[in-house]
């Protein structure tokens, strides 16, 4: 299904209403939920429905959901996250403070301004997925674990991370840009001085050893 078709969905009011109602027991009720098409759907920005406007994923427990190309702005704090995917998302000013997803796909997302402390992140897929803080050195996040993902020419701009690991990541093309890095664990495999632009690192370790870029 196209890109346009998917969005196409969000004014059929059956479809809307059906989707809408089984997110809904998920959210308020705290159920597990599996399966849910939300490709396109608009949370908590001007140019979705109202409808939308006020709903969140705080505490969910979803799995195999489809959300591409979704936008969201809106609180993911706590929810429990498996086998979705976000591919060309777009997440804005989210907080993802002790979230956690596993295997899950944000191929080509873009997350503005992320609040991302204590998340992790299991086999997840960043794959030319873009983190920008709007400021210099904008918040990203502290204590966060991202273990065995994927990196392939993902960019991380204008963000701080502190205090954070990456375990048995791969950084193939990966470019860090105007960030600041302090305390990062990396395990198993590192980063390059050449991924690093205009970038301040502080105390970085690879599998316990200091890491001098």
């Amino acid at each position: 299904m196209l890109k346009s078709e998917v969005q196409q969905r969000w004014k059929d009011e059956r479809f809307v209403q059906q989707n809408l109602a089984m997110l809904r027991r998920a959210l308020m009720d705290k159920a597990s939920l599996n399966g849910l098409d939300l490709r396109g759907i608009i949370v908590g920005l001007a140019d979705g429905r109202s409808d939308c406007m006020n709903l969140d994923f705080q505490e969910t427990n979803l799995r195999e959901l489809r959300a591409d190309w979704g936008k969201f702005s809106c609180s993911f704090v706590g929810a429990q996250i498996k086998a979705s995917s976000f591919k060309e998302s777009f997440f804005d000013t989210c907080r993802f403070k002790n979230a956690h997803f596993s295997q899950c796909e944000f191929n080509g997302a873009k997350f503005a301004s992320p609040h991302l402390d204590d998340g992790t992140f299991q086999g997840c897929d960043f794959g030319q997925a873009k983190m920008q803080g709007r400021g210099a050195r904008e918040y990203g996040g502290r204590r966060i674990l991202f273990d065995g993902c994927r990196f392939n020419e993902a960019v991380f701009q204008n963000l701080q991370f502190r205090s954070t690991t990456f375990r048995n990541c791969s950084f193939g093309k990966a470019m860090f840009k105007k960030c600041y890095l302090a305390g990062i664990k990396f395990e198993g495999t590192a980063i390059s001085l050449e991924q690093l632009e205009a970038t301040e690192t502080q105390t970085l370790s690879l599998d316990g050893n200091e890491l001098l870029l």
